[in-house]
């Protein structure tokens, strides 16, 4: 029976073998709205499946989500490794163990870095300066 399934899905077409049918879950892309500067920060994996629904989030929802894309952004480690280093100077008295620290940077990091980043707005390159202006808005 195998035999017969690679003759037919090498030489026949339109005959669907589990060697070519296609993927049941379609995790590919689709490139149709392409933001360049947006895709170097974000790149797309896969794509939505189903109805589109709008909801609103929380203030607490907003915050943990923008937390969450400031401290995995890769145009944002060096300025994690900056505060992180500060926060470590800062506990120097104190415990400065990696629990403390992440704590610090949980609860501080969003602000301090949108500071950070009004600041040194002159600094930053001006490729980068729009993605820098959007990150601490959240």
């Amino acid at each position: 029976m195998e035999e017969i399934l690679t003759f037919c899905s090498r030489y026949l077409e339109n005959i669907e073998t589990r060697w070519n049918r296609p993927r049941r879950v379609d995790d590919e892309p689709t490139y149709e709205e392409s933001n360049p500067w947006l895709d170097t920060l974000f790149p797309q994996v896969g794509k939505p499946l189903g109805v589109s629904s709008y909801f609103t989030l929380t203030v607490t929802e907003k915050l943990q989500a923008h937390r969450h894309v400031l401290t995995n952004c890769s145009i944002v480690d060096n300025y994690l490794q900056e505060f992180r280093n500060i926060v470590r100077k800062q506990l120097r008295s104190r415990t400065r163990n990696t629990s403390e620290i992440d704590k610090k940077v949980y609860r501080e990091f969003a602000s301090w870095f949108s500071t950070r980043i009004v600041r040194d707005l002159d600094k930053i390159e001006e490729s980068k300066r729009t993605e820098f202006l959007v990150l601490p808005k959240g």
